[in-house]
């Protein structure tokens, strides 16, 4: 739960402690006049929801204002550094990017050895983890000076990732687990989701849970569900490996015409040179990283 989510819980919290304080205090000194306090706990309780609902996340047009930031569909990251502590104490370097750019709709391939700090970059671009120094911009704003709570509005709104690992919820269908993705951005569309699924071969297995769905299934289902809020960045972090050569055609197919469609921006990670030889723009990390470490 993010720090605004409990400070609105608490707020509500502290409206309902309120509340039954005040109805403690009506028993106790006017019990002939209980309807009267009735009346009035309702009406405390009806303020609460409505300070509950105005206690919400700033909108990314408030993010924008505040960061003095314009609405450019383009990543840029310039100075970019970030490590880890070691278990002995030292520090290992990961990332040492002087600067990455890719212009509003450009599709990239980005390749490189494994664990050579593709997926810390990957992480560091969306916001999940913050570099150690440099700016990294989305639409012009620099989403590491975003406090955790506007990163994480900002990420579900704007960005699209598709995980190695899944992260489907096992208690959900294929297509819960899509429109769950669109309520982080208030834009549940149960239509679309239905016809992201059909695009990626699922359309009659929308109410399988992931248990139920083979691997490559499942990586269809996060296919979907990324593109589901139809995000003006697109993150794919070998978004093929699991998957059959004929399901990898429809995979990239479907990602690529859907960020062509939308003018998205697209990062996709691969070690497959199959994958890679279908972009226009082919990125080796190593030339713009100047850490030769394994991350």
């Amino acid at each position: 739960m993010t720090r605004g989510c409990r400070q609105e819980d608490d707020r509500f919290f502290g409206c309902r402690v309120g509340a039954e304080r005040h109805r403690n205090g009506f028993r106790k000194d006017h019990h002939s006049k209980n309807e009267m306090a009735s009346e009035r706990l309702v009406r405390v309780e009806v303020v609460c929801k409505d300070v509950r609902e105005t206690a919400r996340r700033p909108s990314l047009e408030e993010i924008f204002h505040r960061t003095g930031s314009t609405k450019l569909m383009s990543l840029l990251l310039k100075n970019v550094k970030k490590s880890y502590r070691e278990p002995g104490g030292g520090v290992l370097p990961v990332l040492d990017i002087p600067e990455f750019e890719v212009p509003q709709g450009e599709q990239v391939a980005l390749i490189g050895e494994s664990g050579g700090g593709k997926t810390t970059l990957l992480n560091v671009i969306s916001g999940i983890s913050t570099p150690d120094s440099g700016e990294v911009k989305i639409q012009g704003t620099d989403i590491s000076q975003l406090v955790e709570q506007a990163r994480d509005r900002f990420r579900a709104e704007r960005i699209g990732i598709v995980f190695q690992t899944f992260h489907l919820l096992p208690a959900f269908s294929a297509l819960d687990n899509v429109l769950l993705g669109m309520t982080f951005s208030g834009k549940a569309n149960r239509a679309y989701a239905k016809e992201l699924l059909d695009r990626v071969g699922l359309g009659k297995r929308l109410g399988h849970r992931p248990a139920q769905l083979s691997v490559g299934e499942q990586q269809r289902v996060s296919v979907a569900r990324a593109l589901a809020n139809k995000p003006a960045l697109m993150l794919a972090d070998e978004p093929t490996a699991s998957v059959d050569l004929a399901n990898q055609d429809t995979i990239l197919k479907l990602l690529r015409e859907t960020c062509n469609e939308n003018d998205v921006t697209l990062v996709l990670v691969t070690h497959s040179p199959a994958v890679s030889e279908q972009f226009e723009r082919i990125e080796k990390l190593s030339d713009f990283n100047k850490v030769g470490v394994s991350a």
